[in-house]
């Protein structure tokens, strides 16, 4: 194909991936989980998908796979799951400053980084 002088060849610009999103089973598998289980923190504290969802079936990608491994490592480390979903996926919500300082106390380091970033998400480092 020919181009005038002083002009690039055209570009084949490969076609965007669709995002790489998996099934509620898929996911309760790599997060070590019952599916029910899974299905019943949906139910319960109304978590939000960050995948447009076209059909009837639940599809996470991976924003939702790692905000659930975070609320599972809460839940791991003490907190309530009502709790560690408050603070996954609504990080806006007050942040309870014992709970914060207690898992700080307790040496669990992974629960006071979620909880710190909570606060500062939904207040800002002025507010802090």
């Amino acid at each position: 194909m020919w181009n005038a002088p002083g002009t690039d060849p055209p570009v084949d610009r490969p076609a965007t991936a669709p995002a790489a999103t998996w099934p509620a089973g898929a996911v309760a598998r790599m997060l070590g989980l019952p599916a029910s289980t899974l299905r019943a923190w949906h139910r319960r504290y109304g978590l939000p998908l960050s995948v447009p969802q076209p059909g009837r079936h639940r599809r996470y990608g991976p924003a939702d796979v790692d905000a659930l491994l975070r609320m599972k490592h809460l839940i791991e480390q003490g907190c309530s799951p009502a709790t560690a979903a408050g603070r996954t996926f609504h990080p806006g919500a007050r942040t309870d400053v014992g709970t914060l300082l207690t898992a700080v106390r307790q040496l669990k380091i992974d629960t006071a980084v979620v909880l710190l970033d909570a606060h500062l998400a939904g207040r800002g480092v002025t507010e802090t």
